[in-house]
């Protein structure tokens, strides 16, 4: 399983965290999240990043011009569509860049929304915030695609890890203020994943 680790603001939190077992970095390029890099962080430096992390940007009903744009400039692997994307516009990103389609869990989540996506997008994230983790554990039970899929949320409450067939990373994000991390969290959290 792998690891995400998201809101990143300050250089020093991500050389720390680039020390770490981690296989995504996330940066959030909508200006409406607390976590938004805005020029506190430079292309060259998220371009340095070591190639073996994946670089994720994180998108909200931005149009797809800004979002490729962002894609070029500062290398990024992933794109997370964190707003009210159509397929059409996964459509239209996914021949440049991998699109992870964000989704909140709902007690009554309905899974057929997702089959529009299915073929223009590389994963799914399920967003539980606001969730417990009984109940986001008999959501997903449920879960009747192929596709993998990311795991947003509650991370630092789960114990034992999840286990799910699609289950392809967990992300992280659990900071302490916007942009940065607890970084003792994500050192105990990357030591359970290398046991598994």
């Amino acid at each position: 399983m792998k690891l995400k680790v998201c809101g990143l603001r300050e250089p020093q939190h991500i050389e720390q965290i680039c020390q770490m077992n981690i296989s995504y970095l996330g940066f959030h390029f909508h200006k409406a999240s607390p976590d938004f890099i805005g020029d506190r962080i430079s292309f060259d430096f998220v371009r340095s990043i070591p190639k073996h992390i994946r670089k994720a940007g994180v998108f909200a009903d931005q149009d797809s011009y800004s979002v490729l744009s962002a894609v070029a400039r500062y290398d990024l692997d992933l794109v997370q569509l964190q707003g009210n994307e159509c397929p059409a516009v996964c459509l239209e990103l996914k021949p440049y860049v991998k699109i992870a389609k964000a989704f909140k869990l709902t007690e009554h989540f309905n899974f057929e929304i997702l089959e529009r996506y299915i073929p223009h997008v590389d994963y799914f994230l399920f967003d539980g915030r606001d969730r417990n983790d009984s109940s986001t554990d008999d959501i997903l039970q449920q879960y009747p695609h192929d596709i993998p899929f990311f795991l947003s949320g509650f991370i630092s409450q789960i114990s034992p890890l999840p286990q799910y067939r699609q289950l392809f990373a967990l992300d992280l994000n659990m900071g302490s203020g916007a942009g940065f991390n607890d970084l003792a969290a994500v050192r105990e959290l990357t030591g359970q994943l290398r046991q598994t």
